[in-house]
């Protein structure tokens, strides 16, 4: 490996941190190729038109007055004076734009194979100074280079910044690609000027090479019967003929699908004396034997599977085809069916074990039935479950009624006597007065439980109503003709026709007659029930002495 003198910077993006690797005189240039590495096709639509409206960008910012960066300890801005413009290279645009397509599977400065990305540039770039900007979801060419002018940073974050300012670059060449609608961006930089003839790509879907390591690409292929993938081997007889098994092929990168490539065409006969191929059909035409070979390729991975084909006598290989169960599910066989001759069968009798499990009044029961049979070493089941009906109805003891202490609710429960299930249900009752209760008579009074449930019977609970007693209400006081005498009548507030009277006290206070004036008896009768005192005046006139 030749040492030149050059210089090369590097800016990482969308990291933590950002990098930079300087390679002066006394080291090694990276080398110049992928070493061999293998290389896979990827689909990505390049989006060149975009992504060379940066390049005014660039220039703007290099001649303008923010062209300025921290210093190692961001304590002083240095700012980039008499910075010439960028001129836009078409040969490192190449180098960009398969950049841009290795970073959909190595986000890195490191190429996929793990070579260093200064591989990516054409020769003509050999020597000088270079640099690189990546990055990804960005969905136009100003967001990105906003995001690379990274204003608001400090000096480590300003790796992107100083590439884009740095006097010793004098071209650029950016790459856009698009994947699955996501666009990946590059720009690379270089102290020399190759080419300025433009160059004009469509924006159609291309596949770019781009070269992995051995050890991060699989390509699979496999039979899509999996009993071929367990043993790839068909046993035929003379004249024997049987679909083509397929085969299909997927490519992995680092462990996770990556293309499906579909069905495998490109088989080879080994012996087509043996057998043929024809019309998707494998004909044995005699005894003997061929592999078939089914292989498929990927950029630069290849592989393989090998079908075994053996021709010759007939050799039954019985699988298993179905069951048949009598009726009653007492007894059944094991059907099987030769899979190179259909018309080659073989039924064996099955052992049967059952297990019922009982119904109750509400859930069905069961009854399952199972089926083994042992054939070269495997076991083979098969399952019948009969369904046992549910009773369909309860049959409940004698019911239990439970009055609360005031009568205002019951509760009723009673007891399944076929599968001990136990019902309650608690109602508030209702209450009416049969018979009212009088001043000297009991009454009667009746409280009533209804339930929904029809298992449970009304219920009554008849009560006696004390008998209210007498409320007597004063009602007058009578006299007697003279006023010597008086009564005060009270009458029941329940039935008026209970009275009760009491002797009134009588006192009289009389004012005597004058010549020319009247004079007057004043009599005051008073009665004392119940602590409250009733009172009747009458006055008696006198006539004058005249």
């Amino acid at each position: 490996m030749i040492k030149k003198m050059f210089a090369v910077l590097i800016s990482l993006f969308m990291v933590i941190s950002t990098d930079f690797l300087t390679l002066n005189a006394t080291e090694s240039a990276p080398e110049r190729t992928a070493s061999g590495s293998p290389e896979i096709p990827l689909t990505v639509t390049f989006r060149q038109e975009t992504a060379r409206t940066m390049l005014s960008m660039i220039n703007e910012f290099r001649t303008g007055d923010e062209a300025w960066a921290w210093n190692e300890d961001n304590s002083e801005k240095i700012y980039y004076t008499g910075l010439s413009e960028l001129v836009y290279d078409y040969e490192l645009e190449k180098a960009a734009m398969q950049r841009a397509a290795e970073i959909v599977l190595s986000f890195a400065h490191s190429r996929p194979d793990g070579s260093s990305c200064w591989t990516a540039y054409p020769d003509a770039f050999e020597y000088g100074w270079k640099g690189e900007n990546i990055a990804y979801g960005y969905s136009s060419a100003s967001s990105v280079f906003v995001a690379w002018r990274e204003d608001n940073d400090p000096y480590a974050g300003q790796g992107h910044r100083r590439n884009m300012l740095n006097s010793n670059f004098a071209s650029v060449g950016i790459g856009c690609a698009e994947y699955k609608g996501r666009l990946y961006w590059v720009q690379e930089f270089s102290s020399l000027k190759v080419s300025q003839n433009p160059v004009t790509y469509e924006e159609t879907p291309v596949d770019v090479n781009v070269p992995v390591s051995e050890e991060d690409g699989q390509l699979e292929v496999s039979f899509k019967d999996a009993a071929y993938q367990n043993d790839p081997t068909v046993v035929l007889k003379e004249g024997e003929s049987i679909d083509l098994p397929e085969a299909s092929a997927a490519f992995r990168y680092q462990g996770s699908l990556f293309k499906n490539l579909g069905a495998v065409t490109d088989i080879e006969n080994s012996d087509p004396s043996a057998v043929s191929i024809e019309n998707g059909k494998l004909t044995a035409l005699k005894q003997g034997r061929s592999e078939l070979t089914y292989s498929a390729s990927f950029g630069d991975f290849t592989a393989s599977v090998t079908l075994n084909v053996q021709v010759g006598e007939h050799v039954h290989d019985y699988r298993l085809s179905g069951w048949e169960w009598t009726a009653d599910y007492t007894a059944a066989k094991a059907v099987f069916v030769c899979a190179s001759d259909s018309s080659h069968t073989m039924e064996l009798d099955a052992k049967i074990a059952s297990e019922t499990k009982a119904p109750s009044c509400e859930s069905e029961g069961e009854t399952v039935y199972t089926a083994s049979v042992t054939y070269e070493g495997t076991e083979y089941t098969d399952v019948k479950t009969v369904t046992i009906p549910a009773i369909g109805h309860h049959e409940y003891g004698e019911p239990e009624y439970t009055w609360s202490n005031d009568l205002s609710t019951v509760t009723a429960k009673a007891v399944c006597t076929v599968c001990g299930e136990e019902i309650t249900e608690t109602v508030r009752t209702s209450y009416e007065v049969i018979k009212e209760a009088g001043c000297e008579t009991e009454g009667e009074g009746l409280y009533k439980a209804v339930f929904e449930n029809a298992v449970f019977s009304e219920q009554t609970r008849s009560v006696v109503i004390e008998s209210t007693g007498h409320e007597y209400v004063y009602q007058q006081i009578a006299w007697a003709e003279d006023y010597s005498s008086a009564k005060a009548v009270f009458v029941c507030s329940h039935d008026s026709s209970h009275i009760m009277e009491l002797d009134a006290k009588i006192t009289s206070e009389t004012k005597a007659p004058s010549c020319e004036s009247e004079g007057e008896t004043v009599y005051t009768a008073s009665v004392t029930y119940e602590g409250t005192e009733y009172t009747d005046v009458k006055t008696v006139t006198i006539p004058a002495i005249g």
